[in-house]
């Protein structure tokens, strides 16, 4: 298995994949019998793993045996490898499966988010009363390409003739965190979480964000807890928030 596999496992868990990914997961899981066995095995030790250290504390005290451990290994490793020649191919497999879904549950488990990690913003497409207007096709493809630093102020022209605009003004906040800019990015996002559009959840999804770029973490958990169950994003929010308790 590789690691996308462990991830692909993970997300089937948490009910992040839309219905296709699910279905296509699904079938794979009846036609590899590899695939459906270490999916098995994944669920059953993440499964006691997470109901072992439930609690913050407990995973902080594994979290710190692990590295006491990873040190005492280190120093130790002809030792290690006499034992290793003594295991039988088959508990040689078991054994590295078994550590493989033990490291990935800890990474997800036990490392910091951050937020380069979710900040996977979709391709945008601006048009005014469905006629082609230039700037707004420069700031679309200024977004799109990820050059935040042209897109600002294009964004901040259009909204000059269109200040009520909530999709300019989210994408606006947006490029304004990409650039670090977070007091003028979170001054939009308040506004935009004050009224309902069709761009809020949205906007909550991003403005937590730019909270974990920030590395406020109270506040991420805070508006990440706003998002509706019915929310498009709310399957990614309920795994982010998992990670930061």
């Amino acid at each position: 298995m590789e690691d996308r596999d462990y991830i692909l496992f993970e997300d089937y868990l948490s009910h992040s994949l839309s219905e296709s990914e699910r279905e296509t997961f699904e079938k794979r899981m009846k036609e590899d019998e590899d695939f459906h066995e270490a999916f098995q095995l994944y669920k059953e030790t993440s499964a006691f793993l997470e109901h072992k250290f439930s609690d913050k504390t407990e995973r902080e005290a594994f979290k710190a045996n692990l590295s006491k451990i990873s040190n005492a290994q280190s120093g130790n490793t002809k030792t290690s490898a006499k034992k290793v020649k003594l295991l039988h191919p088959w508990k040689l497999a078991v054994a590295a499966s078994i550590v493989v879904v033990v490291g990935f549950f800890y990474s997800q488990w036990f490392t910091t988010p951050v937020y380069s990690d979710y900040a996977d913003y979709p391709q945008i497409s601006l048009a005014v009363r469905g006629e082609v207007n230039e700037m707004a096709a420069e700031a679309e493809n200024a977004f799109n390409t990820q050059n935040h630093q042209k897109a600002i102020p294009l964004f901040k022209s259009l909204m000059e003739n269109e200040p009520e605009n909530r999709e300019i003004q989210l994408f606006l906040a947006v490029s304004l965190v990409e650039e670090n800019a977070f007091a003028e990015a979170d001054a939009l996002f308040d506004s935009l979480l004050k009224e309902p559009s069709a761009y809020l959840n949205q906007a909550r999804w991003y403005a937590a964000l730019s909270k974990l770029k920030q590395k406020e973490y109270e506040e991420t958990e805070a508006i990440l807890r706003l998002i509706p169950e019915e929310a498009e994003e709310y399957p990614k929010a309920q795994k982010l928030l998992k990670k930061l308790k």
